[in-house]
């Protein structure tokens, strides 16, 4: 789920900050409008791969699994809200909380899959459904942000993806805990 979170927000971030901000410059004098501020938070989405991926998964080895992907997904949670109800340079910095915050589910649950590939039967199956299921839903976002987007607001489509997500962490973290 965190994977068709994270292709929703992605394919909608510029048609997102334009609606928010449409063709006015962001900051005056410098020329930035939506399109450079859209790249700029998609860069840090790939770079938050190797900026922050390491430390979350130290968190994660020192708080455990669940208490991390918890304490991201309740961040994420409140950085939609923020997105949503905030307007300028808050409402940026919520988008890059998002981004940062998937960068710390995908790490987290990654480890997770590992953790479960090595306990497996045949770990090399299990591992290649796992990807196979987390490009899919990577690839599900975006088709559901454009088809969904007809119809829904995009911050009810952020909210409403942001809700299923915290309850499918709450639901996994439940039954990884049983366990």
């Amino acid at each position: 789920m965190d994977r068709v979170f994270e292709g929703i927000v992605i394919s909608t971030t510029s048609l997102f900050l334009a609606s928010r901000f449409g063709s006015s410059e962001l900051l005056e004098g410098l020329g930035i409008r939506v399109g450079t501020i859209a790249g700029l938070l998609l860069a840090l989405r790939w770079l938050s791969d190797l900026i922050f991926g390491p430390t979350i998964g130290a968190l994660s080895d020192k708080l455990g699994r669940l208490r991390t992907l918890a304490v991201i997904v309740c961040g994420m949670l409140a950085a939609v809200l923020g997105v949503v109800n905030l307007a300028g340079l808050p409402l940026l910095l919520c988008l890059a909380m998002m981004f940062v915050g998937s960068v710390g589910l995908n790490t987290t649950l990654n480890a997770a899959a590992n953790s479960t590939a090595l306990q497996a039967e045949r770990p090399h199956i299990f591992v290649g459904v796992y990807t196979t299921v987390a490009d899919a839903g990577s690839a599900l976002g975006p088709l559901l942000a454009y088809s969904l987007g007809v119809v829904l607001d995009l911050n009810v489509l952020y909210i409403l993806t942001g809700s299923v997500l915290l309850v499918t962490v709450l639901v996994y973290t439940r039954l990884a805990a049983s366990q």
